[in-house]
């Protein structure tokens, strides 16, 4: 998923767009840091395209969750194209995401995205064995 996310990263900023690619703990990590979120989400008003990898592999407090949420609904509100990765499906997004008993997060992110299932074997896992044929 992330792979493919790249290509069309790479593929958009090869012909002038811009795009904005970062996974949720970094993206908390640099909330933490300096406590710039105006700054962050004007940094989202100002880009085409929006990647959010990995999403649901972090963890979340309320703090977090909150944040999140005013993280999906500017992108929705900018009506900003987005593209989210994640290894979890709706059920487990709708648990992980629930902010003060409500699934507002997920809403907004059905609303932003269409689903695509990437159901075969990992890329990673091919690499992996093809470095590692000869030792095991």
């Amino acid at each position: 998923k992330t792979f493919y996310s790249n290509c069309i990263s790479n593929e958009l900023k090869s012909k002038g767009f811009t795009v904005l690619s970062f996974n949720i703990s970094g993206y908390m990590q640099e909330l933490k840091k300096e406590f710039k979120e105006e700054q962050l989400l004007e940094s989202i008003k100002a880009v085409d395209l929006i990647i959010v990898d990995d999403v649901g592999s972090e963890v979340l407090s309320e703090f977090t969750k909150e944040k999140m949420f005013n993280l999906f609904n500017t992108i929705y509100l900018e009506k900003k194209s987005c593209i989210v990765t994640t290894n979890n499906n709706a059920k487990e997004l709708a648990e992980h995401f629930k902010l003060n008993g409500s699934e507002k997060i997920l809403d907004r992110l059905l609303e932003l995205c269409k689903p695509f299932k990437f159901d075969w074997k990992s890329r990673r896992q091919e690499i992996g064995q093809e470095k590692f044929k000869d030792i095991f």
